[in-house]
């Protein structure tokens, strides 16, 4: 957090930086404010993709300026609006069905191995507490990477291109399946401590039963 108020105020700096030195351009040297703004037109126009074909450029200073800046929020308007719409294509990506189902496989599989641990009894309570802790961090985590796959596909949201929503898609569904591979391995490992812990219990009780016989 510190980190990022940092650079907000790096920016902010920067952007008032700018912006004096743009006010001087244009009410004291008219040659640069010509130039500056026209390069600035073009760059718009590259970065956009051509949403608005061109400015109409007055004679007026003044008036080329209020023209300018309202055609750059345009601009900026009808890009930052498309990069809110999600693509069908997107929404129906495989990948991110398969994080739902993930998900619901985790929470599944949690379920099973706490009850296949409640039923042996035979960890100590601090065992218990380190798997319990185990299970709800990542159950956790599930929840939130299901509530950022949300984010992702919910229109009006997120500024993202289609690759951008792709390509998260897939680091989600990563984190997700290695969520449920942990999830798994662990579940087993702590039911085989305890079905062996039953086995040591049962050994020493027929030792014990075998000695008092002889």
């Amino acid at each position: 957090m510190k980190k990022i108020l940092i650079i907000l105020a790096a920016c902010l700096v920067s952007a008032g930086s700018a912006r004096a030195q743009l006010w001087d351009e244009l009410f004291n040297q008219k040659k640069t404010q010509t130039r500056y703004l026209l390069e600035q037109i073009a760059a718009l126009k590259v970065y956009i993709g051509h949403v608005q074909k061109t400015y109409v450029i007055a004679k007026d200073g003044l008036d080329f300026i209020s023209k300018a800046t309202k055609g750059e929020l345009d601009l900026h308007d009808a890009f930052f609006t498309s990069l809110g719409q999600v693509n069908p294509q997107v929404r129906n990506y495989p990948k991110a069905k398969d994080i739902l189902l993930l998900h619901r496989a985790t929470i599944s599989a949690e379920k099973q191995y706490r009850g296949a641990l409640a039923g042996k009894g035979r960890l100590t309570a601090n065992e218990l507490a380190y798997i319990e802790r185990i299970f709800g961090e990542i159950l956790k985590d599930c929840d939130a990477l299901s509530g950022e796959l949300e984010a992702v596909l919910a229109p009006g949201g997120l500024q993202m291109s289609d690759d951008e929503r792709i390509e998260r898609i897939n680091d989600l569904y990563g984190q997700m399946q290695s969520n449920f591979q942990v999830m798994e391995s662990f579940g087993i490992a702590a039911v085989q401590l305890a079905i062996l812990r039953e086995r040591e219990k049962m050994e020493m009780e027929n030792s014990g039963r075998y000695l008092q016989k002889k």
